[in-house]
Formats: C-alpha cells, structure tokens, sequence
C-alpha cells in the first residue's frame, strides 16, 4: 500500500510515469523535464503559459528548475522497486514447475535455477548477473515464442513475425511496435493538451459565470432593499396623510366640544335649581291649612328667560374630504419623486396622445385622441406631408433620451402592430410599414400570431394574447426597447438592443378590426 502510494507520488501527471530528470515550476508542481518542454513549447503561440497541474499563468515562459532531492528519491525507489521485481524472476528452462532463477545470462538473455546454473557456459562471453526478467522475455509470443514485433492496429493486438503471416492478420495494417508506440505516445500527449486547454477554457467559463452569479445576486440584492426602503416611504407618507386628515377631524371635534360642554354645565347647573324649587313647591302645595301657607316667605314666581339652544353647526365633513382629496392627490408625484429618489426613474408615459396629423386616412381617432381603430370607411382629412397612406399613426410626443414607459391595451381580434419608429420612415409602401425598415421596431399581432420585427426580420413569440394590456419600456441611452404583457404574473415578450441615433415616436398599425388604446 504504501508502495504504491509513493508511486502515486512520484507520478508525472502529463505522461502519468516515473519521473524521468524531474524538474520545478515557480508554482511548485514538478514534472519530467521532457514532458514539461514539449508542453510550454504547445503554448508559445498563445503567449500565456499554465501549469498542467494548478492552472498557474505565466506571461513570460518559466525557468525550470531541477530537483536533485527528487531525483534521489525516484532513483531509490526505482532501485528498491528492482530489487523486489527480482525474487519474482524464475528459471527459463523450468517449464513444467517454476523455479526461482539464482542467475540472469546477458548472452543467453536466460534465466537460470540452480540446478541450470551447473551446466551453464562458464565462457567469459556469457555474463552472469543478479535475476532479472528480460525485456524479450516479457514481450515474446505466447503461441510461436517469438519476439513480439508488430501492431496490429485492426485487432489492437501486438504480434510476432509468424502472427503476421498468419490468416487471421492478413491484409491487416500492422506497424513496427516502437513506430506505434511513439505514434500513440504521440495522440495520447495531443489529446492530453486539448484536455489541458479545454480545461483551462473551462475554468475561465466557469470564473466567469461565477462571476456573473455573484453579481446578479449582488444586483438583486440591492433592488430588494431599494424596492424596500421606497414602500417603507410611502408608508410614511401615508401615515403622515392619515395622520393629518385624523388631526383635522380631531380639531373640529375639539372646536365644537368646548361650547357645547359650556351648555351642558350651565343646563345641568340649572337643572339642579329646578329640581330643588320643584321639591319646595311640592311641599307647600301639601300646606292644608291656610295660616299656615299664607305665613310662609313670598316665593318669586319668574324663572327668568329660556335660553333655548338652536345650535346646528356639525362637523364640516366637507373639508375633511377636500384635505384627503388634495392629500391623495398629491401622492403620485410623491411617490414619483420617492421612487427617483430610490432610483426607480422610470417616467410613465401612459397620457401620450395621437398624432392627427399623421393618422391614415382608414384610422379612426377618439375625441380624447387615445383610441386608434381600423375602419374600412376613409376619414376626412387635409393632406398633410406627414400623414400615412399606409394604416399607421404615430404620437405626439417624442423621445430624446431618458427611460420611459406608457402602457397599451390591445385587440385580440385583428392585426395590430405596436413600437417605436423615426420620425424619418417613409410615409407609403410596404416599407413604410413599422417593423419592416431599419428605423422600427414592433411588436406584431398578425393573424392571432404574436411576433417581434425588426428590418422584415420576425422572432416568433408563443404567448396567447386576449384583449391583454402590453407595457412597453424604453431606454433611449441605454438602447432598450422591452415588452410585456401586463398578466399576473407580469411576462417578459421580448426585447430589442439597439442604438438609437434620432428622436422616437410611438407607432400604431391597425387592421381588419384591430384596435388600440393608450394608458390604463
């Protein structure tokens, strides 16, 4: 075990041997010094040289530094191994029981038992050595005991001079055995650089969509705490406009509290005298004898004026609500500069309008200049040189720069085409046509199959559409034009990436029964 742990060790990881002269890169790892050449001499052309082991880079091809305490140790252990594969060598002519071999003879390329040994040449010729197994011996035929000298590259099969003659290799492509080990040394080593160069591609892919995890995560992260902090401000501003409608209410509470409690004490002040008169009348009324009541003290009989209560006035229920109402209203463009503040700074552009004067003449425009629909009976409308003759308009307002967003209910009946464009397209011909020129981009709605078009170039879109609302973003600098649909959950359709180079419109076309509507 331990033996073939330091193997493991002492393992060139390119040729998967022994080392052979074993030498040191800066980064640590070391590798025979011939495999290690032929390496970085395959990475000249590319500049950057790695280590086969760590991935290490290197502008400038490394030095290489030779470890003569490696060598030692491989040198001993080679030693060691040699010695052990020594007991194992046994006697050549000891065919029927095998029996260790005491000598090896370089001339008779034989290995010898004892008994063998005795009857051997004693000539000078026939060198005696310690047991060692032959490389001829290793390597000869098992049928013809003939030196193995072919490959067979058919059967993958090493044969001898005899194999090759015989039937089963005929016509078979058969190479010296040296020529295809250096062949196949040769494919192994190729292989081995595209594994290395795969691998080095790899772990650059690998880094970087690590990379791109970390910073989507990072992203996202941020976006939550943004998308956190603006609802906890407009908590806040709701709080604060509950609190003041709450407070108005609690000042007129107070306003007409405070007489009434007057009224109240004086009435109950007075209640309490009534009460106590009441009692003494009551009395004197019971008085029979006439002596008696005539002696008592003159009783004042005026009560003095009522002062009756007509008090009408109640709370003003009236400016209660016109402090929510105003209160209220003032909440989208807080919430609009809440949101600018937390960097959400898309401005909503759903109250654009149509222009007039580019709407064909087969385009039908509400009053409110919102609605656009195809009708088959021609409007009339002056000529005016930026009208369509094709079924198209276009709005009012154009954009320059910034990011903006309007939303866009749809037909599910019709065609309908729904985009950006230049104010510059031609106003006739199929060209003129939002989607097929290259100065438009739409989203298409042709006979109940969604497509977006860019230059007569259409990318089908599998979404069913039924009278959905689309929203549509655009980032004029940053050249994005994005649609959705508005569904819950809110799907992404498509976006185009492109460079803007003029002002944009919002475009329309409308056909068999299409229609279109802006805002929400």
């Amino acid at each position: 075990m331990a033996s073939a742990v330091l193997s493991d060790e002492l393992t060139c990881s390119i040729c998967l041997s022994i080392y052979r002269d074993p030498v040191m890169l800066p980064c640590g790892h070391h590798f025979c010094d011939h495999c290690i050449v032929r390496t970085l001499d395959s990475q000249t052309s590319s500049g950057i040289y790695n280590c086969p082991e760590c991935r290490a880079e290197f502008k400038q091809r490394p030095s290489l530094q030779k470890n003569l305490k490696l060598s030692n140790i491989v040198e001993h252990y080679l030693c060691t191994q040699s010695k052990e594969e020594k007991s194992e060598v046994f006697c050549t002519y000891c065919i029927n029981s095998p029996v260790l071999a005491m000598k090896t003879c370089l001339l008779c390329e034989a290995s010898l038992c004892d008994r063998h040994l005795r009857t051997h040449s004693k000539s000078e010729k026939h060198v005696l050595i310690e047991p060692t197994a032959s490389k001829e011996e290793k390597n000869k035929c098992l049928i013809h005991k003939e030196l193995l000298k072919y490959f067979c590259t058919q059967d993958s099969a090493l044969i001898c001079l005899s194999c090759s003659k015989d039937n089963k290799h005929q016509g078979h492509n058969l190479e010296l055995i040296n020529d295809a080990f250096e062949k196949k040394k040769t494919a192994l080593f190729d292989f081995l650089q595209k594994i290395n160069s795969r691998k080095t591609e790899n772990d650059k892919q690998l880094w970087m969509l690590q990379e791109r995890k970390k910073k989507v995560q990072g992203k996202a992260s941020d976006i939550k705490e943004r998308v956190a902090a603006l609802f906890r401000d407009i908590r806040e501003e709701v709080l604060a406009l509950e609190n003041k409608v709450i407070n108005e209410v609690n000042r007129q509470e107070e306003k007409l509290s405070c007489p009434l409690a007057s009224l109240i004490k004086n009435l109950e002040i007075e209640s309490a005298d009534l009460h106590a008169k009441r009692s003494h009348i009551e009395e004197l009324c019971s008085v029979t004898e006439p002596a008696d009541l005539l002696k008592q003290p003159a009783i004042s009989i005026n009560l003095g004026k009522k002062d009756f209560f007509h008090h009408s006035e109640d709370l003003d229920e009236v400016l209660i609500a016109m402090t929510l109402q105003k209160g209220l209203s003032m909440l989208p463009d807080t919430i609009t500069k809440l949101k600018k503040s937390r960097g959400f700074l898309v401005e909503d552009n759903s109250d654009m309008i149509l222009n007039v004067n580019t709407a064909c003449v087969n385009i039908a425009l509400s009053p409110d200049l919102r609605k656009a629909s195809y009708c088959h009976i021609e409007k009339s409308r002056p000529h005016h040189p930026e009208r369509f003759i094709t079924q198209q308009v276009l709005s009012t307002q154009r954009f320059t720069s910034g990011q903006h967003y309007w939303e866009v209910g749809v037909s599910d009946e019709g065609d309908w085409s729904v985009g950006v464009t230049y104010n510059s397209v031609k106003r006739k011909g199929d060209i003129s046509c939002i989607g097929q020129n290259y100065k438009s981009w739409c989203l298409n709605w042709l006979k109940k199959v969604l497509s977006a078009e860019y230059n007569n170039e259409q990318d089908d879109i599998y979404e069913e559409l039924s009278q959905s609302t689309l929203g549509i973003y655009l980032d004029y600098e940053g050249g994005r034009l994005s649609f959705y649909k508005l569904s819950s959950p809110i799907i992404h359709l498509h976006t185009f990436r492109v460079t803007f180079t003029a002002p944009l419109h919002a475009a329309f076309y409308l056909h068999n029964k299409g229609w279109i509507h802006i805002g929400k």
